[in-house]
């Protein structure tokens, strides 16, 4: 390989590893080229492994579910080669979020487990390890143990406090405030939304932003406080269009799709509601599908009573 070329691809290597979260389209189209120039370089198998390992993560970010694990498949297949045990578990965290966003919940637990074993067992950095149990955390929200879920997410928080990195403070603070609402504690999860948005307001991307908006929204429309939760709504909604982030608009709808059928506006709702859906089939994301069918079924019950 001509030694211009060896640079241009670190280069691009370099570049797409850095911006999968921030600019996950340009980080594939990087790796894209880059997986390209590799095809002619059988041996390069670090070089194919750190690009396949962009291109999913990228993937994921797009909500390209199903490109996003098969990149990472063949990620992690090359890092077993190389005997990289850190690369693997970073791998098998990233096919752990593929699979806990298309609702592969038992498959994800094994994902995320072997991830933080590797890193547990290899003394990886503490940020990591909070990472993998910060997935975690979601993990068992989703499957309703909330008490498993407030364990895993104290547990991240704990260390990244210790850390002192506000960015993963704030996420902590984001993911413990979901879990409190599912419980009904409403006090607690808007004020761990709020800290995390007073946090976030310094760094966090639009995407990121809007999580927690749609987040701060559901505690405090459900303490009755319906407009300032429409306000949180539209916000999120803005920045995940500003964002081009297709699921999270869905996801902004289906809040104010609340708000509407709060105020009796069933016709509203329906509208808002059917419009997550048109956006959420074609992604795959199964449990929100699901959420998004049960309170159409709702909507459409009030509109029949005439409610």
């Amino acid at each position: 390989m001509p030694q211009q070329l060896n640079e241009t691809i670190r280069q691009q290597l370099a570049q797409a590893r850095t911006l999968c979260d921030s600019e996950p389209e340009h980080a594939k189209t990087l790796a894209q080229q880059a997986l390209t120039w590799l095809k002619d370089f059988p041996d390069a198998i670090r070089a194919k492994a750190d690009t396949y390992y962009a291109l999913g993560v990228a993937d994921y970010r797009l909500d390209n579910f199903k490109t996003a694990e098969t990149s990472l498949q063949q990620a992690h297949k090359h890092y077993e080669q190389l005997h990289d045990e850190i690369s693997l578990a970073d791998t098998q965290n990233a096919i752990g979020n593929v699979l806990m966003a298309t609702a592969r919940y038992a498959e994800a637990m094994r994902a995320f487990t072997q991830s933080l074993s590797h890193y547990e067992q290899t003394n990886s950095p503490k940020e990591k390890i909070a990472t993998v149990l910060n997935n975690l955390g979601n993990l068992y929200y989703y499957l309703s143990d909330y008490p498993k879920a407030i364990e895993h997410h104290l547990r991240a928080l704990q260390i990244r406090e210790e850390l002192g990195n506000k960015q993963s403070i704030a996420m902590s603070l984001n993911n413990l405030g979901v879990v409190y609402a599912e419980m009904e504690d409403y006090k607690s999860a808007s004020e761990a939304f709020e800290q995390s948005l007073k946090l976030k307001q310094t760094f966090a991307s639009p995407v990121a932003l809007a999580s927690t908006y749609i987040n701060l929204g559901n505690a405090i429309r459900s303490l009755g406080k319906i407009e300032q939760g429409r306000v949180c709504y539209e916000t999120a909604k803005s920045l995940y269009q500003q964002a081009r982030k297709s699921a999270g608009v869905a996801i902004a709808l289906h809040g104010l799709a609340k708000v509407h059928n709060q105020e009796g506006n069933h016709q509203k709702a329906k509208a808002c509601l059917e419009e997550s859906l048109q956006i959420l089939e074609p992604l795959g994301m199964k449990r929100e599908q699901a959420l998004a069918m049960i309170a159409l079924g709702k909507t459409h019950a009030k509109l029949q009573q005439g409610d």
